[in-house]
């Protein structure tokens, strides 16, 4: 398992009167985080949670091409949003063969990114730049969070995550 690095004092320090960027400090935080994006359609805020690690990105290199050492490993209050409107109703998902998405799902997000059993390219880009497949098998379900990669943000940032009710994982 990989782990993300923490910021340096400076990028703390530039980030700290940002009115649209958090930074990840504990799970208490996250799940406010989490809360005020679902309760909140004008709520607008992106949380950081660190930066690639040079040995994270050299597997993700490996097995996907793309190189995105020192990018920040982010997640959206609007995507938030669009995980639970794409992936929140348990009818909708038994349909597909997936349970609905939880509060508690949010915080296996990062897990899921730093400790992969898959990472693979996507074949549909993201607005013309790589998407990137995070697999984990827990338990019986295996969870996928998608990526999109930002050049000029330096962000690998959460643009969907679901969960499989049976182990889905891809074969290599």
């Amino acid at each position: 398992m990989f782990s993300f690095n923490d910021y340096t004092s400076q990028q703390l320090k530039n980030w700290e009167k940002s009115k649209r960027i958090l930074i990840y400090k504990n799970e208490e935080m996250y799940l406010e985080f989490i809360d005020f994006s679902l309760g909140n359609s004008e709520y607008k805020k992106k949380l950081y949670f660190g930066t690639i690690s040079k040995e994270h990105a050299n597997e993700i290199l490996l097995n996907t091409g793309v190189d995105v050492e020192g990018f920040n490993c982010a997640l959206s209050a609007d995507e938030v949003r669009k995980i639970n409107s794409s992936h929140g109703d348990e009818k909708k998902e038994n349909v597909r063969g997936q349970r609905a998405y939880t509060v508690e799902d949010y915080l296996v997000i990062p897990f899921v990114i730093l400790s992969a059993d898959v990472v693979e390219r996507s074949t549909k880009d993201y607005r013309n730049k790589p998407a990137l497949l995070f697999h984990k098998q827990i338990g019986d379900e295996s969870f996928t969070v998608v990526t999109g990669i930002s050049n000029k943000h330096l962000d690998v940032f959460v643009q969907t995550s679901w969960i499989t009710k049976k182990e889905t994982l891809p074969r290599r």
